[in-house]
């Protein structure tokens, strides 16, 4: 059952419900095809997060790229590339390759890669998309069913604001850490601080280009995620030093800068005018689709990335039993799948740790 279906068991009243769920900071936990289980459990996770939250300087691809600088002088790895089809060899299976990206790679369209063992880490939404092919009467549709059909994948969308310094903790009643809800189509807002700030320092002249960096976040899925998304698409791209010396970062547009300055001036009880521009600034959502296609300055066409951000079980789902069989859904078949929707960590990356850790399991037995 859902979560506004338990809440009303318990006697609540719909106001009462419409307020914990819009203040909850994600409306996801307000889907009616969504567990409660899960809900309840992405709920409760939000009291043991660490409040001094820190990101990668180079972002979430400095894990792969040292990922790669630690294996490549032993296994060949390639990057940038899909896969459109997976068809049974005698020893193995072909892959059938794609270019994903507008980059220099080393193959050409439709190119193919044997392997004997195949790991898909990848959502629900990516293996819909490509093609499998066994040799026996296997009926992959029906796997396929069983082990994508049983998760709902939730659209978010993180809009990140860089400045020279905290501006929103000069007021001596706020001095802001970790998630920050609200009712307003931001949904959360996460703040960011650099290295020194985070250990309390007062800032130095070699810890970065500016003494004391900080970041703003705001963080929102389904509806409120179309609202950014909206946004997004008028007005021109944010433009700025920083933000031409990133080039490889999508910026939000100036519209959804200016909105987002709005619904700031409502959560730290300022004036718009006392807020200042970023200096940076990145668009980022996953809604499902190939934004390769959408249309405007404003979305990246490099995005390769076809799958929804995470995801929570359906209402009914033996969540055990799927992620057993989603581990490898055909006994003898060396075809695996990891994924965070495929855990029990909902929401997480740890989640998907979890599910790679059943996978390297199965192979080293």
């Amino acid at each position: 059952f859902s979560m506004e279906a338990l809440l009303t068991s318990m006697g609540y009243s719909y106001g009462c419900i419409r307020m914990i769920l819009q203040t909850s900071g994600f409306l996801c936990l307000t889907l009616p095809d969504s567990n409660v289980g899960d809900c309840l459990q992405a709920l409760m996770t939000f009291d043991r997060l660490e409040k001094r939250l820190y990101t990668f300087k180079g972002g979430w691809s400095s894990l792969v790229k040292n990922v790669k600088n630690r294996i490549e002088k032993e296994v060949e790895m390639k990057l940038y590339i899909g896969v459109s089809m997976i068809s049974e060899e005698e020893k193995g299976f072909k892959l059938t390759l794609t270019q994903e990206r507008e980059t220099k790679t080393e193959h050409q369209e439709n190119d193919t890669i044997s392997a004997r063992h195949v790991v898909m880490a990848v959502p629900p939404k990516s293996v819909e998309d490509i093609s499998f092919n066994f040799n026996d009467s296997t009926d992959w549709k029906e796997i396929e069913k069983e082990i994508c059909s049983t998760v709902n994948g939730i659209h978010l969308t993180k809009i990140n604001l860089y400045y020279h310094d905290d501006w929103w903790n000069k007021t001596e009643d706020i001095h802001m850490y970790g998630p920050n809800s609200t009712d307003l189509p931001c949904g959360s807002v996460y703040p960011f601080y650099g290295r020194c700030k985070a250990a309390g320092c007062k800032g130095c002249d070699l810890c970065d280009v500016y003494p004391y960096p900080a970041a703003l976040q705001i963080y929102c899925d389904v509806t409120r995620a179309q609202f950014w998304g909206s946004l997004q698409r008028l007005g021109h791209p944010f433009k700025s030093t920083l933000q031409r010396e990133n080039g490889q970062i999508l910026p939000a547009s100036e519209s959804v800068l200016q909105e987002a300055k709005n619904q700031l001036s409502k959560v730290f009880n300022m004036s718009k005018d006392d807020i200042p521009d970023p200096i940076l600034t990145s668009y980022k959502s996953w809604d499902g689709k190939d934004q390769s296609k959408e249309n405007g300055p404003n979305y990246s066409k490099g995005n390769m990335y076809h799958g929804d951000a995470v995801h929570l079980w359906g209402i009914g789902t033996d969540d055990r039993k799927v992620m057993k069989k989603a581990t490898q859904p055909i006994n003898g078949k060396n075809l695996y799948f990891c994924n965070e929707a495929w855990s029990g960590y909902h929401g997480w990356v740890e989640g998907a740790l979890l599910s790679t850790d059943k996978v390297v399991k199965k192979l080293l037995n």
